[in-house]
């Protein structure tokens, strides 16, 4: 009888420590961290395909300025967004560690162009504060909140779902 006790107790602390370590998964927000002209940004890793090296874009003329291109990846055509442009931040020309990050959720998809990947992390859901009001109504469109005292928490969906980043304009013959 005493043995079966001991095999009970260890059986829920084991549940115990299970349950314990699936409330705090659902407490964390995992993003992929980048820089942007000395800045610091986050977006969830829930909505990212992909990551790869920045190695050039071809133009879209016609297009507004905050479309940097598009570019060619295995075989399908992805349009590609200067955050840069889109935040009014001081515009460079992409350094050699720039990445596009390719942005996917439903049928939409996009690559935003960033200056340095920074790695993958996850953030306490509570420790994510409001925007601050001193940013741009176009900048806090796309936050989600500001995490410590130097990340900008980007909302992929809702730069996904913005009608005004899609460039679908059909022109008449």
């Amino acid at each position: 009888m005493e043995e079966k006790q001991k095999i009970l107790r260890k059986r829920a602390k084991a549940l115990a420590r299970l349950s314990m370590e699936d409330a705090l998964e659902e407490h964390l927000l995992e993003v992929v961290q980048f820089r942007l002209a000395r800045e610091n940004y986050a977006l969830e890793s829930a909505y990212i395909r992909e990551v790869v090296n920045f190695s050039g874009l071809t133009p879209v003329p016609c297009t507004p300025s905050f479309i940097a291109g598009i570019i060619n990846l295995r075989g399908q055509i992805v349009s590609v967004v200067d955050l840069k442009v889109l935040f009014d931040l001081p515009l460079s020309a992409p350094p050699d560690s720039a990445k596009v990050i390719i942005l996917n959720h439903n049928e939409m998809e996009m690559g935003l162009l960033v200056d340095k990947l920074k790695g993958a992390t996850a953030f306490a859901i509570d420790l994510i504060q409001p925007s601050p009001s001193s940013l741009t109504d176009k900048t806090q469109a796309y936050l989600k909140g500001v995490f410590g005292r130097d990340v900008a928490v980007l909302d992929a969906k809702a730069v996904l779902s913005d009608e005004s980043l899609i460039v679908d304009e059909d022109v008449g013959a």
